[in-house]
């Protein structure tokens, strides 16, 4: 059961500090749990999906919670944004957890706090993509990466399937193994429309 534009929809669950454009359509398949989180255009979100959970139980000393009790910072997802099943977005910390537009997250990626993802980046299935960490525009991960702890990615790079990123990584570049990339191959055949 699909429906759109309506946060009343059968079995799904809605908390507080939800916005989006009353001119955009937000498919929200059954048993998501959306909280805190503002669209910024279309989206198309799976089931059994969680965005904009806090990482942490919020509470007032920590002071991740605003003056309403919701958290002080939240998911802000673009627009044209597929997420699909078994995926989770979690609320900042110190900072907004940013998606970009037209960026495609299928299912089981988790993506936890603080993260920035620039615009146009794919990320594919079961991958982790851990706190602070920043994925560059026009980006693609491949299944069963784990991108570490404040890790940037550079823009018009490509993360090879089962790679465990642990260091920053330069614009144009392809990962090809799963240990602190050893090796490195620069990404100068392949454009997917990155212009900047």
């Amino acid at each position: 059961m699909m429906q759109q534009n309506n946060f009343n929809y059968d079995y799904s669950c809605y908390g507080g500090g939800i916005s989006f454009k009353s001119d955009c359509n937000q498919t929200i398949m059954p048993f998501s749990f959306i909280s805190n989180t503002e669209f910024k255009g279309d989206v198309i979100i799976g089931s059994y999906c969680g965005i904009g959970l806090p990482p942490i139980q919020p509470d007032n000393e920590t002071g991740v919670l605003n003056a309403d009790g919701m958290g002080k910072y939240k998911v802000i997802i673009g627009k044209s944004v597929i997420i699909k099943s078994y995926s989770f977005i979690e609320a900042g910390l110190v900072r907004n957890t940013v998606i970009g537009d037209n960026v495609i997250i299928a299912a089981h990626v988790g993506i936890a706090h603080d993260v920035i993802i620039e615009d146009g980046v794919q990320i594919l299935n079961d991958t982790a993509i851990l706190g602070d960490a920043e994925i560059g525009a026009y980006t693609i991960i491949e299944s069963r990466c784990s991108i570490m702890v404040g890790v940037k990615i550079g823009k018009n790079c490509i993360i090879k399937a089962g790679s465990i990123i642990t260091h920053d990584v330069p614009d144009d570049t392809i990962v090809l193994t799963t240990y602190a990339h050893k090796k490195i191959y620069r990404n100068v055949n392949i454009n997917r429309g990155y212009n900047g």
